[in-house]
């Protein structure tokens, strides 16, 4: 699947609403799930067990699945499986209908607002069983304050930096280092900035929450949201003075501006009218068809900011139902999913890095050029964090991002947006943790 920044933007849409929480908890709690034995039997488990595979093969290659089935003959998995939105809409219909798979698969952020609403399990004493932390890269990205970890990562996205080659070379410029800072960033994005060429310095994705308006504040030295994630601070001035760095570049010129974003991609189509030579985005874009044609790029850290060095992880990851009668069996698919041999079949696919650390340095060190840099996405995982993630992950950030649209699009001043963005997101904070 070509992963845009609009359908990349799209992949985290809603999974429910708070307000479809209530009746689906309810039924969850008046049915249980179709299955069988718990107990292994025989050298096994058996039962019936469904398994939701967002995403289809290509997230998930079906050697693993059959690896396991070797595993556990008297087990019948059912799988459901297909496109992200649509196999997320139809476990949403499942879980409605009580009768939801034993164990899924979904965004960090999704699990997170899943756990509070009783719709998945605390995998914490697992992990503390069975995994070593210490094997793994944000194996308890989805833990919350009170220590219950809500999913185990299946692969990672992390944000990186990705440059034009051929387009710092055009210009006799060097390319950028792992000590790059914003300022050298937008230095750089000024030089490579050709109008007549139809180039940009940068391409910079103000409303694509994953590379832009969450991460721009962290390099300034906060975050959107407190470190509880239970108050907002989109009224803090370092947001703004974060902000007003973001919009520097398509104000003076140096990025598309938002409604020119397509026209400018950094990976161009038969369908662009230019490029842009620099970009954030995550592991995912290397898979894009636009950038296996590129071939001139290369990928380093994200610049170090006025007050951090930060980067976006995000873990796509599997839960198991909280109505799951094989909980144990679910969990043995997880751990197995985890094992290296199948974090390197999970990887050699390019979707993701390999949440196994073994399996990520082996996948990284054979994997063809470009980038030559591919290990500054392992590198980048020792600073990195994750998208602000508490039970309602889901709806503070669609509230975030629909009204930042409004400062983005020059509908209304930055500070005036940031008042209400804060009020609007602490609405939403508010109606889970003081209820």
């Amino acid at each position: 699947m070509e992963l845009t920044e609009k359908r990349l933007t799209t992949r985290r849409g809603m999974f429910l609403g708070a307000t479809a929480v209530t009746g689906v908890a309810a039924a969850l709690a008046a049915c249980g799930q179709s299955g069988g034995e718990q107990k292994p039997a025989g050298g096994g488990f058996s039962g019936k067990m469904v398994f939701g595979l967002v995403g289809g093969e290509q997230q998930h290659p079906p050697e693993i699945l059959s690896g396991f089935r070797a595993k556990y003959p008297k087990l019948e998995i059912e799988e459901v499986t297909g496109a992200w939105n649509a196999t997320l809409e139809k476990i949403a219909s499942m879980v409605a209908a009580g009768n939801p798979p034993d164990v899924w698969y979904g965004e960090d952020g999704r699990a997170t607002g899943w756990g509070p609403q009783g719709w998945i399990r605390d995998l914490a004493p697992y992990i503390k069983r069975d995994l070593k932390e210490s094997d793994y890269y944000a194996l308890t990205a989805a833990k919350d304050p009170q220590g219950h970890v809500w999913a185990v990562p299946g692969d990672l996205q992390v944000v990186a930096l990705f440059y034009n080659t051929a387009a710092f070379d055009e210009v006799g410029m060097k390319y950028p280092t792992a000590d790059w800072t914003l300022d050298q960033l937008t230095t750089a994005a000024q030089r490579l900035t050709d109008p007549g060429k139809k180039q940009f310095g940068f391409f910079s994705q103000p409303n694509y929450i994953t590379t832009s308006w969450y991460l721009f504040p962290k390099l300034f030295g906060t975050g959107v949201l407190d470190d509880t994630g239970t108050k907002s601070q989109f009224n803090h001035p370092k947001v703004l003075q974060a902000y007003q760095k973001l919009m520097e570049f398509p104000d003076k010129g140096l990025a598309p501006p938002l409604a020119d974003q397509g026209k400018y991609p950094f990976a161009p189509t038969q369908t662009a009218e230019g490029r842009s030579a620099m970009q954030f985005h995550i592991y995912a874009r290397l898979g894009d068809a636009a950038m296996k044609q590129l071939g001139t790029y290369d990928v380093e850290l994200v610049p170090r900011g006025p007050a951090a060095r930060w980067t976006t992880v995000i873990a796509n990851s599997w839960v198991i139902g909280k109505q799951s009668t094989m909980p144990d069996a679910a969990w043995e698919w997880i751990k197995w999913h985890s094992q290296t041999d199948q974090q390197i079949i999970r990887a050699s696919g390019g979707t993701g890095v390999a949440m196994n650390k073994k399996a990520a340095e082996e996948v990284t060190a054979r994997a063809p050029a470009p980038p030559k840099n591919r290990r500054a996405f392992l590198k980048s995982l020792e600073f990195a964090g994750p998208l602000g993630l508490n039970a309602v992950w889901q709806e503070w950030r669609t509230v975030a991002g629909r009204e930042l649209q409004k400062a983005w699009q020059k509908q209304e001043p930055l500070s005036n947006v940031l008042a209400e963005t804060h009020r609007l997101v602490q609405a939403e904070l508010d109606k889970f943790y003081k209820k």
